[in-house]
Parts: structure tokens; C-alpha cells; sequence
């Protein structure tokens, strides 16, 4: 059965990213953050993936390449126009 994920394309210079939205649990700890990465970027091959969560502060955490999550960091998750992606 495919799982839903809510999800953002944005454009940086000349890359694009995928932000998808994933639960918090799903990057709590390096190790969980570094499999769901994992599991993503293959679904994503034309694009840099970064996940996204609200953590547990309200604010936005944002885990993937550090060049994207420093120009990410301080950006709202309403500042993304959010689209239903189906997976599996």
C-alpha cells in the first residue's frame, strides 16, 4: 500500500531540491534521519532530497545536505507551496 508524503520542489542556483515532509520520529535520532534519507533519494534521483519536519520546539527541522539545510534553516513550513506525492 503507497504512503503519502506531503512535498515541495524549490529551485537553488542550479539544483533542485525535494523537501518532503516526514513525521518528527523519522529524524529524531542521526541514525533514523540517515535511513529515511536513504530510503528517499533513490525515488528522487533528478533532485537533492531533504526531509522536513516539525520538531519538537514547533520549529522546522530540516535534514540533508548541509549546503541545503543551511539555506533552508529559518524558513517556515508555510513558506512551501506543499503537494501530496504517493510512495510504494
Amino acid at each position: 500500500m503507497a504512503q503519502v508524503y506531503q512535498s515541495a520542489s524549490i529551485k537553488l542556483a542550479d539544483e533542485i531540491i525535494t523537501v518532503i515532509y516526514v513525521s518528527y520520529s523519522a529524524i529524531a535520532t542521526d541514525e533514523m534521519a540517515g535511513r529515511s534519507l536513504a530510503a528517499m533519494k533513490p525515488l528522487f534521483k533528478s533532485s537533492t532530497v531533504v526531509l522536513a519536519a516539525q520538531g519538537v520546539n514547533l520549529a522546522p527541522e530540516f535534514v540533508g545536505p548541509k549546503h541545503v539545510v543551511d539555506i533552508l534553516r529559518g524558513r517556515a513550513l508555510h513558506d512551501f507551496k506543499w503537494y501530496p506525492i504517493s510512495i510504494g
